[in-house]
């Protein structure tokens, strides 16, 4: 008797079973969006949180040198502003065996490519930059890589040194005092052609002090979260490698007519996360010339730094207008809401 009953001893059955799976189901379901977002908030922190770490290592460069650093210098081999901070950013036994004179040679910040020019990093002691990575210079959000030998890195040359997601912003285009022919000059040939503008505060082969912001540093970007994409493609501001600087040699606004190149930064000309499917097409440096675009894989809109070191999150739907104030250290201009 005691046998039966063990043989009858029912389990459960196929359509409980299916009950308890769909029931499962359901619950991921619900709970997958909640911990996505509760990750894309972590990381969205974490960017932030590095933009603010940039700010205090160009207030404390500045408080050095009594000047911010320069935007990117010429040749392409010299290093952008992103080399000079690196002592503020918990970098110091890097920075110290760079060789930052470097003359017109290229044992500098781009070692020496086919054509003379480089792709981010150099030879000699600054060989360092090949394997470098400095977490501060890179979003937790953005799938693009920062590593060497990226070939899907189509935009970027990242095949010695790291590529960055923030950008120095060296002004914006139109300038908004209407003093365009005073601060702006275009390179009109190939596909660098674009508007360079120095209406900012990281500009080519020029530097300034916090007394030339006259709009005051709150109201003032000085370096902008470029980590999204434009026409499909990943597009910051890292063409000649993330550390390199400017082919041209002149500063604004009398650089040369040609295709000028650069590294480091951007005039600011179309809106945040602007033609991020498509619309890039002939006008090539709005994805990899002197005007490429402030965006990121947020939802909604981007970073930026401000010069007071406070970081704000600006929406995708931020008027032109407003954006090209923030960008523009002395036009004079009333500043709307941000």
């Amino acid at each position: 008797m005691f046998s039966r009953h063990i043989l009858r001893k029912r389990g459960f059955t196929l359509i409980e079973l299916l009950v308890v799976i769909a029931i499962i189901a359901i619950l991921i379901a619900l709970l997958l969006p909640a911990v996505q977002q509760a990750r894309e908030a972590a990381r969205r922190s974490t960017c932030k949180n590095h933009m603010k770490q940039i700010g205090l290592a160009l207030h404390n460069y500045h408080d050095t040198f009594l000047r911010f650093p320069i935007g990117e210098q010429s040749p392409v081999w010299r290093a952008n502003w992103r080399a000079p901070i690196l002592p503020y950013l918990d970098q110091a036994p890097a920075y110290n065996q760079m060789n930052f004179s470097i003359g017109t040679s290229t044992i500098g910040f781009a070692s020496a490519g086919s054509s003379g020019y480089g792709y981010g990093t150099g030879a000699g002691t600054n060989e360092i930059l090949k394997t470098l990575r400095v977490p501060v210079y890179n979003c937790p959000s953005s799938p693009h890589s920062n590593a060497a030998n990226d070939s899907a890195n189509v935009k970027n040359n990242s095949e010695l040194g790291q590529t960055m997601d923030y950008v120095g912003i060296a002004g914006a285009t139109p300038d908004p005092s209407g003093a365009t022919t005073a601060v702006c000059s275009a390179a009109s040939a190939g596909y660098g052609a674009g508007q360079f503008c120095s209406n900012g505060l990281l500009v080519p082969n020029d530097s300034f002090r916090m007394r030339d912001i006259t709009d005051g540093t709150s109201n003032t970007i000085i370096v902008g979260e470029q980590s999204g994409q434009v026409n499909n493609q990943d597009s910051r501001s890292n063409y000649y490698g993330g550390w390199s600087g400017i082919t041209s040699s002149t500063k604004v606004p009398s650089l040369p007519d040609g295709s000028t190149w650069g590294s480091g930064t951007t005039t600011v000309k179309y809106s945040i996360n602007s033609f991020w499917n498509s619309g890039a097409g002939d006008e090539a440096y709005r994805t990899y010339g002197p005007n490429t675009i402030l965006g990121s894989y947020h939802t909604g809109g981007t970073h930026v730094l401000l010069t007071d070191g406070a970081v704000r999150f600006l929406s995708d739907n931020l008027d032109f207008s407003t954006l090209a104030n923030l960008c523009s250290k002395s036009d004079g201009q009333v500043l709307g809401e941000f």
